[in-house]
């Protein structure tokens, strides 16, 4: 049996909540690496204008990258991607990940109230988790975002170096060769941004169900484990449909979803028999993700899952919970994935 309604509904409103912490310091950063861009931008041109071929409008990769303005463009571009990415990891470590973490424990109370009768929650007491361990989690999380923001200059200068080193061999258009190598260079700065903001992101929320994991084992006297929520849509991956609905012990981390991942943990209560509540739970319930995949047209099947995918579910030549797979990832946590088209006919034809 899933949980009941009602907890899955208070955990969208915490994942509503979540992306309004994360979106104004993902606001303010994109406004900032827009406006460095524009400083930037000048420079690049002047370097690109200067390795030109007069002539042909040809610029040689090798010639950019020996020109002093180039490596004076390269060593702005850097010194400002730290001084963006060390303001938002200040910002999110100060402010966006302890509120992200209180709101989390306060709305898994909730979750856990309204699976239960009103008297009975009114009276049961739940554990909570203290100041100093809150503490000590928004440090690891810190921790763990400054890690990673902190090859991002690194990585993005490689890729400017990349850009520029690849050049043009010919132009008929001086001009017109430039301006294309400059979108090219603006290209691989601005894609930076998407990057940093996933890493904090993903580690936000891995913050929360970090802490809730923790809270749960506290009230392990009332709680049966944590189910699998998954925000079920036109967007959501085969992956995560599966996993929806699903019930783990309280032991088991989780969601381990994918990158910008739109999966929640929802603790479950023990069944009101198990508590000496002398009633009947009428309570509605989610659907798993196989049910409300069922409850699709053919053709809304077909848009989420893949045509061929879709097939192989609706002729029973595969299970539903073959769609997910976990994915081993060095220097990360494991993630629940897709499990790759050729990998589920290979299953088909062994079944």
């Amino acid at each position: 049996m899933t949980v009941h309604m009602a907890a899955a509904e208070a955990a969208q409103r915490l994942k509503d909540q979540t992306d309004r912490m994360l979106a104004l310091p993902e606001t303010t950063l994109a406004t900032q690496w827009a406006a460095a861009w524009e400083t930037l931008e000048a420079a690049f041109a002047d370097a690109i204008r200067a390795a030109q071929d007069p002539t042909t409008g040809a610029a040689p990769g090798w010639r950019i990258l020996q020109a002093n303005r180039t490596h004076e463009a390269l060593a702005h571009a850097r010194e400002k991607l730290e001084e963006l990415l060390a303001e938002y990891t200040g910002v999110t470590a100060d402010i966006t990940i302890p509120d992200a973490i209180n709101s989390a424990l306060d709305a898994h109370a909730r979750m856990v109230k309204t699976q239960l009768p009103l008297t009975y929650a009114l009276s049961h007491t739940l554990n909570t988790i203290t100041p100093e361990e809150i503490d000590w989690m928004v440090q690891r999380t810190t921790q763990r975002i400054t890690t990673h923001t902190l090859r991002l200059p690194e990585e993005i200068d490689t890729k400017l170096k990349h850009a520029l080193i690849r050049g043009t061999a010919t132009g008929a258009n001086p001009e017109e060769t430039a301006r294309q190598l400059l979108k090219q260079v603006g290209d691989t700065f601005k894609g930076g941004l998407p990057r940093a903001t996933m890493i904090a992101r993903t580690e936000t929320h891995d913050a929360q169900r970090h802490a809730t994991q923790q809270w749960e084992s506290r009230n392990t006297d009332i709680l049966e484990g944590w189910v699998w929520v998954a925000a079920l849509d036109k967007r959501t991956c085969p992956a995560c449909i599966a996993m929806h609905g699903t019930t783990h012990p309280t032991t088991e981390p989780g969601p381990n979803d994918h990158h910008r991942g739109r999966c929640t943990r929802v603790p479950k209560t023990k069944p009101w028999a198990q508590l000496g509540i002398n009633q009947t739970d009428t309570a509605p319930k989610i659907q798993t993700g196989e049910q409300w995949y069922r409850s699709l047209t053919p053709q809304a099947q077909a848009d989420i899952l893949g045509a061929q995918r879709a097939h192989l579910i609706n002729t029973g030549q595969i299970p539903f919970t073959a769609l997910a797979q976990r994915t081993t990832n060095p220097g990360w946590r494991d993630t629940i994935t897709q499990r790759p088209l050729s990998d589920l006919k290979q299953k088909a034809k062994n079944a």
